[in-house]
């Protein structure tokens, strides 16, 4: 039976207010699906449209071109990583099987490794012969992925990626010699479009915020802290197959 004294009124104001946020974060997670979805559309056009430009414009324009196209690929980058934690809201449980972490962070790192050569960033990795774990080869390719991929892109000279078998499964550690992070908001890294108070400080986007969403639904870990002296340190803590 209902309360009708003050406790019983504050328990119905509590309920309305948590509903409400519910409904507010409910409907921030439909927008951003929703624009995306939207954005598909002008976007391939868009993409067609610099094809058929590229093949009347003179070569001097070409660099132009070029430009145009890094731009919307970024963006089309970006919006699949919407949609991609769009959907990762409302997934209850992935689709689970067999996957060799240390193999899959091999792949990684080769891949990072590529990307930050230009820039002369080196990625080293010190990984376990095997490491099984139930889940999605995809989310977890996704959620390893975006934080070395963070990690090169902030990285000065180096990256290390380092897997050691705990007790509870496999903790993952990805290293950086970047500018970190503010100690304040150390926290906030892995909230989707993440930017620090500083004006140097590092962006994450959405990448990490899929990242921590995609650890979860893996019953694991993730937490950043920065690194004596300079760098970034981004734990992932896993349970390993039986």
């Amino acid at each position: 039976r209902e309360r009708r004294d003050e406790i019983g009124d504050l328990a119905r104001d509590f309920d309305q207010m948590a509903e409400r946020v519910q409904q507010l974060i409910e409907s921030q997670r439909r927008l951003m699906r929703d624009v995306s979805h939207e954005l598909r559309s002008p976007l391939t056009r868009l993409q067609t449209a610099s094809g058929l430009l590229r093949q009347a414009t003179p070569g001097g324009e070409q660099a132009n071109l070029d430009r145009i196209d890094k731009e919307v690929a970024h963006l089309d980058s970006l919006i699949g990583q919407i949609l991609a934690y769009a959907r990762l809201a409302h997934l209850e449980s992935p689709v689970r099987a067999p996957v060799d972490l240390a193999r899959l962070l091999d792949s990684i790192a080769d891949d990072a490794r590529y990307e930050g050569r230009a820039r002369g960033i080196d990625v080293t990795v010190d990984l376990p012969d095997r490491a099984s774990i139930d889940g999605e080869l995809e989310l977890l390719r996704s959620a390893l992925e975006n934080v070395v991929r963070n990690a090169v892109q902030h990285a000065e000279r180096k990256v290390m990626v380092k897997a050691t078998r705990t007790p509870a499964g496999l903790l993952i550690m990805v290293r950086d010699d970047g500018p970190g992070v503010a100690e304040g908001e150390l926290g906030r890294l892995f909230e989707p479009f993440y930017t620090g108070s500083d004006s140097g400080s590092r962006s994450s986007g959405i990448g990490l915020a899929i990242t921590r969403r995609a650890v979860d639904l893996h019953g694991g870990s993730v937490r950043a802290s920065n690194l004596d002296g300079a760098g970034l340190a981004v734990e992932i803590g896993l349970p390993t197959a039986n």
